[in-house]
């Protein structure tokens, strides 16, 4: 993980930093209040050939260059340029070791924070409390931790493309024999189906656990807005640590899954199996975007605990404690429940 700062803009009143205003296509002081228009881009959010990319990876005006530092405990990588960190951010370690250059990928696009920070706290404390089986503690103890969270645009690749799949299987019809017994009937069968891919979204990040980063979807994908500076002023950002060959392994397979479905509903019948599946995608087109979270952590016993609110929809996501006695608790009541129906089946 490689954390940024956006670049800066001041405050025409007070000269204080300026920040983005989540649900607003503003930038506002948090001294003055004065508030300032963010000027609509004309760039188009515009899909690029993941060929033809791949091919020129190495050109200046596609890449930029940051310097950055690896956090030994956790591997995260914090950029160091605009921002003077003495801590990571994800773990709270002590950063120690030299920076060193790395050249990445510009993003061309994002969705602006829409939740704002007082928001995603609530949030976060609505969570905390529909937790079952959580320690009696915790969600006291949490409460006093919930300020300090942060807005961070974590990266993703999205994938666009179409698909031809021929296939072979068999399709199933279940029916009852003259016994009574359910009995499968198998047919061979062959076909072709054709998909259509949009916004296929892959996670860019290694910082924070994928399945958690996923659980926050779906994303609002069709509100994706060119990349401008603005809209990072005052949060964070992560660069990618999944490069495009690997995000294009994950996005492929989510999209094989996808074409299953659909070979399966071409089948028909009670059952379906598919022996072989040949897709042909073409083109395939991908954007490399931020999407917005707010992040935060709190420490129970000997562990920390992260979790992660969706900075469009609201969504939580997040690690949480599990109560040892009242998971006891409730398998004992199970089996004396168990063990009474027994007695009572048994004496009649």
């Amino acid at each position: 993980m490689e954390e940024s700062v956006g670049k800066k803009f001041s405050c025409n009143s007070c000269g204080a930093a300026l920040e983005f205003a989540p649900g607003l296509s503003k930038l506002k002081c948090p001294y003055c209040a004065a508030a300032s228009e963010i000027g609509v881009s004309e760039d188009e959010v515009q899909e690029l050939s993941l060929d033809e990319w791949l091919d020129k990876f190495a050109s200046e005006s596609e890449t930029e260059v940051h310097t950055s530092i690896t956090c030994a405990p956790c591997g995260a990588i914090s950029n160091i340029e605009n921002t003077s960190l003495s801590h990571c951010p994800f773990c709270g370690s002590q950063l120690m070791g030299n920076a060193r250059p790395l050249r990445l990928m510009k993003p061309k696009s994002l969705l602006p924070f829409k939740i704002k920070q007082g928001e995603a706290t609530e949030e976060y404390r609505r969570w905390i409390n529909s937790l079952w089986f959580a320690p009696n503690k915790l969600k006291r103890f949490a409460e006093n931790q919930a300020t300090g969270i942060k807005g961070m645009y974590i990266p993703y690749w999205t994938f666009d493309s179409t698909s031809v799949t021929t296939y072979t299987g068999k399709r199933g019809k279940t029916y009852r024999d003259s016994r009574g017994s359910s009995q499968t009937n198998w047919t061979s069968v062959n076909g072709t189906v054709r998909n259509s891919f949009h916004n296929i979204p892959a996670p860019a990040t290694k910082s924070l656990p994928v399945k958690l980063v996923e659980k926050l979807e779906p994303w609002d994908l069709e509100e994706l807005t060119a990349y401008q500076d603005e809209f990072l002023s005052g949060f964070q950002s992560e660069a990618y640590s999944v490069d495009l060959r690997q995000g294009y392994t994950v996005g492929k397979a989510k999209m094989e899954e996808i074409i299953r479905s659909t070979i399966f509903s071409d089948i028909g019948g009670n059952e379906q199996r598919i022996t072989t599946m040949n897709p042909v995608f073409t083109p395939f087109t991908f954007k490399h975007v931020l999407l917005p979270v707010w992040i935060n952590s709190y420490r129970f016993g000997d562990r920390s605990f992260r979790y992660l609110v969706n900075g469009r929809t609201g969504e939580v996501q997040g690690e949480r404690p599990w109560s040892a006695w009242k998971i006891a608790a409730l398998v004992a009541v199970i089996v004396f429940i168990f063990g009474v129906i027994m007695y009572f089946y048994l004496s009649n």
